[in-house]
């Protein structure tokens, strides 16, 4: 007994000189906002180190959340790296970048591309809404042009799942499908199309069509020369070699070089995972009433005819069930899709040109990988579905 009550004083005098150490340290209040820790506490908007967090608050002309903070383009205010605002389409454009684009109805020089479709899953019937990025050098006689320089820059999905090219396939496939070239091997030609004007204030803009494969070899593409044009529906595919499947994969190609033939996307979502696929598709552009474009146009919209096939070939996912991984998706021949067209300038000196490349593309990989990564942030993905 004594030993326990000698204990309890040596605790109590312990506990006495501690707090005469901290009489004159300021005890913060348990679960009171603490700005600067980089946690949004109660009555806090944000907590990060950005121009667009003041005070854990954010200011005007951004918007924030988990991953930081940025300008929002369009809301009338000029705020961060914003040269312009609000966008108009001719003198700034839809990342609030300044410019002028002296040519009334010419294409020539440096654009980047997000192509918009819209798809339908096979287990929820959701709609699906996919990105495929570009970058494009065009040169242009007349009124007809020829794309001179490409680089496919990913793909991304969203929806009931999200979607992403995985990293060895996006490299592998940056340079597959060109559009510059017309190499039959690499399943590309030469990709062409006219811009004029229309004589009533605006362009006429057609871009012929292109076909894509991805997982597969050049064999289960139609032969050249590719009709200009092309009419959606199942009669796209008539004829064509069958895609590789998950029962005969015989054509398909290990884009990871892990042993897994096809396609490697990663999922997240409801479910998560790896999928592995062929995919065969084509696009072609054109403007119409309801997409007219301006003369002069920095950015302008146009309608994309689209349709694709799809086979899953594997998954790999977590768990035991991965049937939402494994289902797949086919075209929505009924959605209104498109593509958005910006055009940088007609250098590679050019500030705007310069704010996405560095270099022509084809020469280097690790620069064309970051020209990617530029015309990915330049075009965000766009998750609406219609």
């Amino acid at each position: 007994m004594a030993r326990r009550r000698k204990h309890m004083l040596a605790v109590i005098g312990l506990a006495a000189l501690t707090l005469g150490a901290c009489a004159e340290d300021r005890i913060l209040p348990v679960g009171g906002a603490l700005c600067g820790n980089g946690e949004v506490d109660e009555g806090e908007d944000c907590d990060s180190a950005s121009a667009g967090c003041v005070r854990c608050k954010v200011a005007p002309g951004w918007e924030c959340d988990d991953t930081g903070c940025k300008t929002k383009c369009g809301d009338r205010i000029l705020a961060g790296t914003e040269e312009c605002d609000p966008p108009d389409g001719k003198t700034c454009d839809s990342s609030c970048w300044r410019g002028t684009k002296p040519a009334a109805c010419d294409l020539s020089g440096y654009w980047i591309a997000r192509q918009t479709n819209f798809s339908t899953d096979k287990v929820l019937n959701g709609t699906q809404t996919s990105t495929n990025w570009f970058f494009y050098k065009i040169a242009q006689t007349g009124g007809a042009f020829t794309v001179t320089r490409s680089l496919f820059c990913g793909i991304q999905v969203s929806g009931s799942a999200d979607v992403r090219l995985a990293e060895a396939s996006a490299r592998r496939l940056m340079y597959q499908n060109p559009q510059h070239e017309a190499t039959a091997d690499r399943g590309g030609n030469v990709r062409t199309g006219s811009f004029a004007s229309n004589g009533k204030g605006g362009c006429d803009f057609f871009m012929a069509a292109h076909w894509y494969l991805r997982g597969a070899g050049p064999g289960h593409l139609p032969p050249l020369p590719w009709k200009a044009q092309v009419d959606p529906g199942t009669s796209s595919f008539a004829g064509l070699a069958a895609l590789p499947s998950k029962d005969a994969s015989t054509g398909a190609v290990d884009l990871e070089g892990g042993g897994k033939p096809g396609a490697a996307y990663d999922v997240t979502g409801i479910l998560s995972g790896r999928r592995f696929v062929v995919q065969r598709d084509w696009e072609w552009r054109r403007s119409d009433a309801d997409h007219p474009v301006a003369e002069n146009a920095l950015e302008f919209v146009a309608a994309d005819l689209f349709d694709g096939q799809e086979n899953i070939l594997s998954v790999t996912c977590p768990g035991t069930d991965c049937s939402l991984i494994a289902s797949g998706s086919f075209a929505d021949n009924n959605a209104k899709h498109r593509v958005t067209m910006r055009w940088l300038g007609a250098a590679l000196s050019d500030a705007r040109v310069r704010r996405v490349a560095a270099a022509e593309p084809g020469g280097d990989e690790k620069v064309d990988l970051a020209t990617c990564e530029q015309v990915r942030l330049a075009l965000p993905h766009d998750r609406s579905r219609k």
